[in-house]
């Protein structure tokens, strides 16, 4: 259904934890923040494939909440992120956004514009980049750069 109101110049709005079910893969976060289990992915609602996004879409990109603990990735951590990245099947990215930040996709004309006070970041081989707010990014633009990033790995 969402599929179809998309396919149909329809919009749909996502946010915060409904945002990581975007992607082909989702985080459960409260499973391992929170009950303390391994990182695992589950299966995402994929929405994102319908205009050629291959990713696991993760809000809260920049959480900072943790004081001691590294918060960043919506709770994961560079630790844990870089473990559930190196399961992504090939070809499957990194699509992070900060809080306080959106990205709006216009699929008639196959790009996204960054919103809010932070950045969205492609990430893929555990290398990124980051596209700022005011940023009108095409999305073969997001496929090539996730592309680069994860065949130029050092």
């Amino acid at each position: 259904m969402l599929t179809e109101i998309l396919t149909h110049g329809g919009g749909v709005t996502f946010s915060s934890a409904a945002a990581l079910t975007l992607g082909a893969r989702v985080v459960p976060v409260y499973e391992i923040y929170k009950a303390g289990e391994d990182p695992y992915w589950v299966d995402g609602l994929d929405l994102i494939a319908t205009f050629g996004l291959h990713a696991a879409v993760i809000p809260h990109y920049n959480n900072a909440e943790g004081g001691t603990h590294d918060t960043r990735f919506c709770y994961l951590g560079e630790r844990r992120l870089a473990f559930l990245e190196s399961q992504l099947e090939s070809g499957t990215f990194v699509l992070g956004v900060d809080e306080h930040t959106a990205i709006t996709f216009d699929l008639a004309k196959r790009s996204g514009t960054v919103a809010g006070l932070g950045v969205v970041t492609v990430r893929a081989s555990g290398r990124s980049r980051a596209f700022p707010a005011g940023s009108v990014i095409g999305i073969d633009e997001i496929l090539e750069t996730a592309e680069h990033l994860a065949r130029d790995v050092a």
